[in-house]
């Protein structure tokens, strides 16, 4: 390679056309198509061309002859259909040089603008063929259904991030948002992420959501939960992390239904009195849910007689019953 000759080099996944203004031992100066010069080792080179700029022209119209060839290019490449290439040569399995394939692609005539083009081509889609600078090898058609697979999965991460991204934004904004069923996938990611953070499978995915969303601290995930009515401002979610059910079996429910309807006679035949009349009080805060003792107070002649009344659930559950923990 010498000064003046033509190049090309990937940057940023991005072909760049550039000319040599100075060779040494391996490395080159250039001036690209964007009024930049670089120094890059020659091995970095996607493409090299026998094409000449006189140097001499000044840097202006070297800058202006770069982007005509670049723009040229990008045309040339866009006549390149990969896909009916792959059909033709996918059975061949075998590797072809970049002479071969850009008279495959411009059968007619070609040059070194053609040669760029097929590498600018080849360079954009990575479906059908493994390529490097000077050869490409056809993907077997199980590769490319397996890379097909991977591009599908990808949009659709890269949607589920967008939409649910926007979406939480949205439901911070309102006052009353409303959680439609069309949203049950992504709730269920930000549980998963929620309850188990960096143990969860969609740690990653819920963590790009939440970034596309503006949400740093994930507590608002509760927030945002409590605010759709999908959880309970007491919700237990320890239960959650554990898997345990937060409902009872239906068999459970009615068994509870029914000791909740025992007779005062139930109750007097084991030696207790119904205190069902009393008022009783707590000391508990308004939040909470289970009150299992209270207190009385009676005005009996001249006295007042304080009752302490301890919640004796165990009593109404029969041994081995519904509501009965097994030994």
């Amino acid at each position: 390679m010498e000064s003046g000759n033509i190049v090309e080099y990937i940057d940023r996944q991005k072909i760049v056309c550039a000319v040599i203004m100075e060779t040494r031992k391996q490395r080159v100066r250039l001036l690209n198509e964007f009024n930049r010069e670089i120094k890059i080792s020659m091995g970095r080179l996607s493409h090299r061309c026998r094409n000449h700029i006189d140097l001499s022209m000044g840097r202006d119209r070297l800058v202006a002859g770069l982007k005509q060839t670049a723009v040229r290019r990008n045309m040339l490449a866009g006549r390149v259909d990969i896909k009916e290439l792959w059909d033709v040569l996918n059975t061949e399995q075998e590797w072809i040089d970049l002479d071969t394939m850009t008279e495959f692609c411009f059968p007619e005539n070609s040059d070194c603008d053609h040669e760029a083009a097929v590498v600018r081509a080849f360079f954009r889609d990575r479906l059908y063929f493994k390529f490097n600078t000077n050869s490409f090898f056809p993907n077997s058609r199980e590769q490319v259904e397996h890379l097909l697979s991977r591009i599908r999965e990808e949009e659709r991460r890269k949607k589920i991030i967008e939409d649910g991204g926007t979406w939480l934004r949205q439901v911070m904004d309102r006052e009353h948002p409303v959680f439609s069923e069309d949203k049950s996938e992504l709730i269920d990611i930000l549980k998963s992420f929620y309850l188990f953070e960096k143990e969860s499978r969609d740690y990653a995915l819920a963590r790009s959501i939440l970034a596309f969303a503006g949400i740093e601290d994930t507590e608002k995930i509760f927030d945002i939960f409590v605010k759709l009515g999908i959880w309970d401002k007491n919700e237990n979610i320890d239960l959650y992390r554990y898997e345990i059910s937060t409902v009872f079996p239906e068999t459970v429910e009615a068994s509870a239904v029914k000791l909740a309807a025992v007779s005062r006679d139930r109750i007097e035949n084991r030696g207790r009195r119904d205190l069902t009349h009393l008022s009783l009080m707590t000391i508990y805060g308004q939040s909470t849910l289970d009150f299992d003792d209270a207190l009385s107070l009676e005005e009996r002649d001249d006295c007042l007689v304080v009752g302490v009344h301890i919640s004796d659930v165990a009593n109404l559950g029969e041994r081995g019953g519904r509501l009965t923990m097994k030994p």
